[in-house]
């Protein structure tokens, strides 16, 4: 079973915590940019459960074990 950790940062889910935009959102595996689009709109739409009129900002490292995929 491989484990995967992810260390960040997503704003509150208060009025004016959030954003009116999705701009605002990075992420990364082990340290690298990536455009998870599927996971980006997971954590939209838990936040806009939350707060329906606003997009969080979010930085989110997914750290995953190095022998846990292959690359070729």
């Amino acid at each position: 079973m491989t484990r995967i950790q992810v260390c960040g940062y997503i704003s509150k889910f208060f009025p004016g915590s959030g954003r009116a935009a999705s701009g605002r959102q990075f992420f990364f595996i082990n340290g690298r940019p990536c455009n998870p689009s599927k996971i980006q709109k997971a954590f939209n739409e838990v936040y806009r459960s939350f707060s329906t009129n606003q997009s969080p900002f979010i930085v989110a490292d997914f750290i995953v074990p190095t022998n846990s995929y292959d690359v070729h």
